[in-house]
């Protein structure tokens, strides 16, 4: 598979669909090697966004950003261009026709749906429906993945909440991540093969008594966790069976 996965990575001045986005990260990767292929990062006119989209500040987020580090404040607002500049142009930076495209993000309610908003705001503005380069289906959360495969993301506190470098950081994970779960499912595989070679008995050792036994015999041996039941060595009667219901 080549790098046909995307990872996006938004700077915003809120925490939902409707807020701000200071600044767009992405690049195209491969998700088992981690291989990199295309890079994007460019920041937005916030202005422009607010009074012309109708896009929202939340004052919180705007607190939290201010205490951040200078140098990455001047990062993700440094040179912004116009929304429609940036659209188009993260849309040409990749190949998001191509059938093994995932859009990845992280966290499944924040870049792709805010994202998603931003864009077809601009397309309604502009008179361009479905704007949106890639389908509904395609959007995927790391969080999922990570958290299954008992992965972090690495953040360095000196470069993180800039988009492009946390773009990188999280592809790092989710290859990890998956190469791990890829690695499950191969062993998984080489046992199904191992099994289905077995007998019942050896699938099923301590459980199923070696010969055929009828259904009130007693069974030579059972599951470990079983308790011991004494069980009745010939058939019970049809009154005996409604005295014990």
């Amino acid at each position: 598979m080549s790098c046909h996965h995307i990872m996006i990575d938004l700077e915003t001045e809120g925490t939902r669909a409707g807020c701000v986005i200071r600044q767009i990260g992405a690049a195209s990767f491969n998700p088992f090697t981690g291989e990199v292929d295309r890079t994007f990062e460019m920041n937005l006119d916030v202005e422009e966004q607010r009074s012309r989209f109708g896009l929202v500040s939340d004052p919180k987020t705007l607190v939290w950003l201010q205490a951040l580090p200078a140098n990455i404040q001047e990062a993700m607002t440094r040179d912004p261009k116009p929304v429609g500049e940036v659209i188009m142009a993260l849309i040409r930076a990749f190949d998001w026709s191509h059938p093994d495209m995932r859009l990845w993000c992280h966290g499944a309610t924040f870049d792709e749906p805010i994202l998603r908003e931003l864009i077809i705001r601009f397309g309604i503005e502009v008179g361009l429906k479905d704007l949106v380069p890639w389908g509904y289906l395609k959007a995927r959360c790391t969080r999922d993945r990570l958290e299954l495969a008992g992965v972090k993301v690495e953040r360095d506190a000196a470069k993180s909440h800039t988009g492009l470098e946390d773009c990188i950081k999280q592809i790092k994970a989710l290859s990890e991540a998956t190469r791990i779960i890829e690695g499950w499912k191969k062993a998984k595989a080489e046992m199904d093969v191992v099994i289905a070679d077995c007998t019942e008995e050896e699938r099923f050792p301590g459980e199923l008594p070696v010969e055929t036994l009828g259904p009130f015999k007693t069974p030579t041996f059972g599951p470990s966790w079983a308790p011991a039941v004494s069980m009745p060595t010939e058939p019970l009667t049809v009154l005996d069976e409604k005295a014990i219901r």
